[in-house]
């Protein structure tokens, strides 16, 4: 009876008790999946670091949207301060605060030898 059971596993499952493959192809096979193993382990580390640059990239791109549109509006404040600064009443106000006076005569000095001075050079400077 107990030869009729071995022989209804065997029957069942021939792996178990048949060596079907050799030394040889037990270390190929393991080989193989220790390679295996490996190529997973530095694609799962790559992946991890593509991601991590892919995060800090859009990081980095919402943070300079964010400072782009800081400066647009400082620009256009400055901009709106440059157009009351410069406008027409407001120069004419600096002007009276700086207290000039209307030029009624004008007098133009006549140059002889046309130059104002002598061109008289220090004896360092050649």
């Amino acid at each position: 009876m107990a030869t009729n059971v071995l022989e209804n596993i065997v029957l069942v499952n021939p792996l178990i008790f048949r060596n079907t493959f050799s030394i040889k192809y037990k270390i190929v096979f393991g080989a193989l999946w220790f390679l295996c193993l490996i190529s997973v382990i530095i694609l799962l580390a790559f992946l991890v670091f593509q991601v991590n640059a892919e995060i800090s990239g859009r990081y980095s791109i919402e943070n300079y949207k964010i400072k782009i549109s800081e400066l647009l509006k400082e620009n256009g404040s400055i901009e709106t301060s440059f157009v009351n600064l410069t406008s027409t009443s407001n120069i004419y106000s600096l002007i009276k605060n700086l207290n000039f006076e209307k030029a009624e005569k004008i007098n133009y000095i006549r140059v002889q030898n046309k130059q104002v001075a002598p061109l008289e050079r220090p004896a360092s400077v050649l």
